[in-house]
């Protein structure tokens, strides 16, 4: 099975962060890296429902305009074609420009493909405030300090997040001393927090969601306390 390194729920921007005020969400900056199908709607969507909920976050287009899929749901062969197409290079490289004036503390979030961009710049921003890795893991890189929250969200027998593959990010996070959070996801397919795609899963979408808008609310919680 080929890497992904290398459905979103739908926005609601009324939506507000659990419990959090908007100016304590406020102090909280997130990097959100789309998907090897390019940015779609999906990040948009979730880009829209995180600053709903009062958070700052940056989207940013690595392929430069190009997506896959136009009308209907894109296949997985053009995803890894479009991938491949851009490079590696240049995918990691626009993902570093990107961020470079943001704060260390900059929270990574990435989506399929993206949570490969997390893993490239993460041993670069150890400060990182916290990670969300949906659909494929990274590794968690020696440095980090303990208390960084991190989650990975993905489906239960998800063949681009195989077995193997989680059990480096268990041991990634065990290595750097991290309580990094793994949640699986039954009966749902890769990409279940698209409501694009036919993987959409609405209970399994929404679950994801609740638990990575309460990592962001610790982490705001946190900023308002120091």
């Amino acid at each position: 099975m080929r890497s992904l390194t290398g459905r979103g729920d739908r926005a609601d921007s009324a939506r507000s962060a659990p419990g959090v005020r908007r100016g304590i969400a406020e102090r909280v900056t997130i990097a959100l890296f789309h998907s090897m199908f390019g940015l779609r709607p999906v990040e948009r969507a979730a880009a829209a429902r995180l600053r709903g909920c009062g958070y700052r976050v940056l989207v940013p287009d690595l392929f430069a305009g190009a997506t896959v899929g136009g009308g209907e749901p894109p296949a997985w062969e053009e995803g890894f074609a479009l991938m491949e197409r851009v490079g590696w290079e240049t995918i990691v490289s626009r993902a570093e420009a990107a961020v470079r004036d943001l704060p260390p503390a900059t929270v990574l979030f990435g989506v399929s493909m993206g949570a490969g961009v997390v893993g490239s710049l993460w041993p670069s921003r150890l400060d990182a405030a916290g990670v969300i890795l949906l659909h494929a893991p990274a590794s968690v890189p020696r440095g980090v300090p303990r208390d960084t929250p991190v989650q990975l969200h993905v489906a239960d027998d998800d063949p681009f997040a195989p077995r193997e593959q989680l059990t480096a990010f268990r041991d990634s996070a065990a290595s750097a001393g991290v309580d990094a959070k793994l949640y699986t996801y039954a009966g749902v397919e890769h990409f279940f927090i698209d409501p694009h795609l036919p993987d959409y899963d609405s209970r399994a979408a929404e679950l994801a969601w609740r638990r990575s808008l309460a990592l962001l609310d610790g982490l705001a919680r946190r900023r308002d306390e120091t």
